[in-house]
């Protein structure tokens, strides 16, 4: 199925005008983007669908550490995307217009990701359940809270490191005005008091994302 160009939401990096149609996401496409929009109308390595099809085909394209084979394979915010032929790496990023963007990163940077913890549930084996933002799940004996970060190695599958909610954090802005900004918390309860370029701002903890 497909989206009407004119109903896409305003993160996707697409023209208004062009033809009437374009793929959707296989989830929220208010928090990723497709594959054949990042390759082809992003980074301009394709053309067409036909085109990405003959490369995932080959094995030629690693969406966080895994190949992938569908043209509608979604990218979440700070995904890692690699062209294997051309050694080249990229994470999915969002700039302070709302507009989702391919920043190249080192073949390093791409072995692993930051993502927001959203739900945390102790298990009967003593076990902690942690769900975060892009859906990625883990089972794990790490001190972590919800509104934490973790980094995810993609060797391991496993978390490298927990990155916690605390005063002093660096934060990233993922909705609101502020979107794509980065900045400090200097106070953090049930909403957050972040120290932008612009000055400081409350805004609520579902908005940011805590970064290394």
């Amino acid at each position: 199925m497909h989206l009407r160009r004119q109903l896409v939401d305003v993160k996707w990096p697409i023209t208004r005008k062009g033809t009437a149609y374009i793929v959707r996401t296989n989830c929220n496409p208010k928090k990723s983007l497709p594959l054949l929009l990042v390759m082809r109308d992003m980074l301009k390595v394709v053309n067409t669908s036909k085109e990405l099809k003959k490369i995932l085909n080959r094995g030629d394209v690693n969406v966080n550490g895994r190949k992938v084979h569908d043209v509608k394979s979604v990218l979440n915010l700070f995904d890692s995307l690699t062209i294997i032929p051309s050694k080249e790496h990229y994470r999915l990023n969002i700039n302070e217009k709302g507009k989702f963007f391919a920043e190249k990163i080192s073949e390093k940077e791409a072995q692993e990701k930051i993502t927001k913890v959203t739900d945390k549930k102790i298990l009967n084996d003593k076990k902690i359940q942690i769900n975060c933002i892009d859906g990625f799940n883990f089972l794990t004996n790490e001190k972590v809270n919800t509104d934490d970060s973790v980094v995810i190695d993609f060797k391991t599958r496993k978390i490298a490191k927990v990155v916690p909610l605390r005063v002093g954090a660096n934060a990233r802005v993922i909705r609101g005005r502020h979107i794509g900004q980065t900045g400090k918390i200097e106070k953090a309860d049930e909403m957050i008091e972040v120290k932008l370029q612009g000055g400081k701002v409350t805004i609520p903890r579902t908005d940011v994302i805590i970064i290394e």
